[in-house]
């Protein structure tokens, strides 16, 4: 009965948030808002404590902006439905996970991958899992450890299988700079008012895809084992399910793009609206032998798989909207902004702390936001906003790379009994280090243009 009603609320803030803004009444918004937060005290007791720390500072934080200033309870309330924004993108995104999961399309996809010469299946995994991780996001991680368990007959390489796990991961690190389904690019493009999330999109690809070929290759050459010993005597497997899952992918991508630009919608809603129904038609489009209720019935069950993600994102909006508040009322802000210090400075400090929060065990996300409001309406977002907007989304991934509570640190970790803080700090340092010498250089150059 409790998840019954946990999935009605959040079906409805869904529903309320799409229908208040498309219908621009603000009375919706609220009772969106109103849902966000019945979900989680619903979901409370199986929240883990890092949520619930974020749930607790959000509203220490909310009362503290009501009773303090009482006067910016205004941008508390934007804030707070931006939060909601992020929950129910991440909530939509679970429903795209049962069909996807179930995919024998998804499986023989991903099972291409492992089927290439030994020398080059780094690079095979790793680009195919970026591809892949649009749609199954960090769930083709586990997928690909299922694979490599069942790869060969033989007794199993822990060093290779290792090594093609981080490739996946290393792939799906790089999918989170442009992709529009993502809570990065959704905090981004909405924190900087002069950002076209469009063109940014396509300059946030372009970027990735220079970083997933540098990194790819240093990654091919560090593998163990350079024969093609380890190939399996059928594998010369046809690569059509890889081309079928990539025409899925650029379609679910082309719904969201074109719905944005016909219907002004941001980019965040757009994809609201899009993934609920692409996840429909994928489950009607492969059938299986189960009851389609049943199918229909895990599919919306998927709202809840991303609970942690969903309450510490809607904290962490207020939070860094009440942090950047009581920033902007302090004289170091002003006189920050008087002095106007070189903007490619501000922007190589982004780079570096945001990647330092995240292998400090702090939730880098937060700090994210934190910039993102306090620089997208400064001076510096104003002038160069596709600079910032990449700056950000490029320690985003870094971040997430480094950081041992990052999903994708714990799941690999755990797939490779491996303490996390060894995945991140150690594992992925020089791929980390590697982005973050890309990254200043493509900003630096992004801003000498003047973009």
């Amino acid at each position: 009965m409790m998840r019954t009603v946990l999935l009605c609320a959040q079906a409805a803030m869904v529903v309320c948030l799409l229908a208040g803004t498309l219908l621009s009444q603000s009375l919706l918004l609220d009772a969106a808002a109103g849902f966000a937060l019945a979900a989680v005290a619903l979901q409370w007791r199986h929240l883990g404590p890092l949520p619930r720390i974020f749930v607790g500072i959000g509203i220490a934080c909310a009362l503290g902006v009501a009773i303090l200033r009482p006067d910016q309870v205004g941008q508390l309330r934007d804030a707070l439905r931006q939060g909601v924004a992020f929950a129910a993108l991440l909530s939509v995104l679970g429903m795209l996970r049962h069909p996807v999961r179930r995919s024998p399309l998804m499986l023989k996809a991903a099972h291409c991958l492992l089927r290439v010469p030994t020398r080059r299946r780094y690079a095979a995994v790793n680009v195919g899992g970026h591809v892949l991780s649009l749609l199954f996001n960090v769930g083709i991680i586990p997928l690909l450890d299922d694979l490599l368990a069942h790869e060969d007959d033989r007794r199993p390489d822990p060093v290779r299988r290792r090594h093609l796990l981080l490739a996946g991961m290393r792939g799906t690190v790089l999918m989170t700079l442009w992709s529009p389904m993502g809570v990065g690019f959704a905090i981004v493009t909405t924190s900087i008012p002069t950002l076209d999330p469009v063109p940014f999109m396509a300059l946030a690809f372009a970027t990735s895809m220079v970083f997933l070929a540098a990194t790819c290759m240093a990654g091919t050459a560090a593998a163990p084992g350079t024969s093609d010993e380890g190939r399996a005597p059928n594998a010369a497997v046809l690569p059509q399910p890889l081309v079928l899952v990539l025409l899925a992918t650029l379609a679910l991508l082309a719904l969201a793009v074109g719905l944005h630009e016909i219907s002004g919608l941001s980019f965040i809603l757009a994809t609201v609206f899009v993934l609920p129904v692409f996840a429909l038609f994928w489950l009607l489009a492969e059938p299986t032998p189960a009851p389609l209720r049943r199918d229909l019935a895990d599919m919306l069950a998927g709202m809840n798989d991303m609970r942690t993600e969903a309450a510490i994102y809607l904290s962490a909006a207020v939070i860094g909207t009440a942090i950047s508040l009581a920033i902007r009322e302090q004289g170091v802000w002003q006189d920050l902004q008087t002095l106007a210090p070189p903007g490619l400075a501000v922007l190589f400090v982004c780079l570096l702390a945001i990647p330092m929060a995240g292998a400090a065990f702090l939730p880098h996300s937060v700090l994210v936001i934190l910039l993102a409001q306090l620089l997208g309406t400064s001076a510096l977002g104003l002038q160069h906003p596709m600079s910032l907007a990449l700056a950000l989304m490029c320690a985003w991934a870094i971040a997430i790379a480094l950081s041992p509570i990052s999903a994708m640190s714990l799941m690999t970790g755990a797939l490779t009994r491996t303490p996390p803080y060894v995945v991140s700090l150690r594992w992925n340092l020089g791929f980390a280090a590697m982005l973050m010498i890309l990254s200043m250089a493509v900003v630096a150059t992004l801003y000498g243009l003047g973009y």
